[in-house]
């Protein structure tokens, strides 16, 4: 017995077209991210929660109100915002840091001083924040790839295919004998004569053709009875 496997050449096809695509839309994704996180350490400094000390300006006027620890920091002459920095190294990499030369104290404290994390944070949002794009995305690609690839199976001819076109094939029977007896006999010879059968197509091969549904419903002239009958056709283009 041999089981032939056939489909596989348009599939790999799509499969490398499809990776092409996945590549440059997760790196879209990844410098997104990049920019997301320093976005998002940008707004925590400027306009996040601040409920530390509050020191008077040269400005009498003017008041600064500093971020308790665990907070973002408050953002005063403006130099730490201007630092934060997102770049690009490769396809796969991004990066985002703080050129400022206090950053570091400010992100993890020092013996002094409590921290009021930035960076951090904001890669914890952006973290998330990628996966749910990238899963988004993942979805989509699995909704595509359900629109061309069709796994049917074929024990009669021994093949398993995995690329095909699906077809949906209905079949109306009309019968004015009375009762449903004669045209329950046609739909059950219907059924011998398609079910599992190996008809020839031309320019194709038929993986299989099988029965999915049928009903008998009486017309509104309430003496037709009316057989419908449902098969699904799996063809491999050859």
């Amino acid at each position: 017995m041999t089981i032939t496997i056939k489909g596989l050449e348009p599939t790999i096809k799509n499969l490398r077209l499809l990776n092409q695509g996945m590549e440059k839309e997760l790196t879209d994704i990844i410098r997104g991210g990049g920019q997301f996180i320093r976005g998002e350490a940008i707004r925590s400094i400027q306009s996040g929660p601040k409920s530390g000390r509050v020191y008077k300006k040269y400005n009498p006027t003017r008041t600064h109100t500093a971020s308790a620890p665990g907070q973002a920091p408050a953002s005063d002459t403006g130099n730490l915002v201007s630092n934060i920095m997102s770049f690009n190294k490769g396809k796969e990499t991004t990066m985002v840091e703080s050129r400022a030369d206090y950053s570091k104290f400010l992100e993890y404290g020092t013996s002094k001083m409590l921290a009021r994390p930035f960076l951090f944070p904001a890669s914890e949002k952006g973290a998330k924040k990628i996966q749910e794009v990238i899963v988004k995305k993942l979805n989509k690609v699995i909704e595509d790839i359900k629109k061309w690839v069709i796994i049917a199976y074929n024990y009669k001819k021994q093949y398993l295919m995995l690329q095909g076109n699906e077809h949906t094939l209905v079949i109306h029977s009309f019968s004015r004998y009375r009762g449903s007896k004669e045209v329950k006999n046609i739909m059950s010879r219907i059924y011998a004569l398609l079910h599992e059968s190996s008809l020839s197509v031309s320019g194709a091969s038929l993986v299989n053709l099988r029965f999915e549904f049928s009903d008998v419903i009486k017309e509104n002239d309430g003496r037709t009875t009316h057989g419908l009958q449902r098969f699904r056709a799996v063809i491999y283009d050859s």
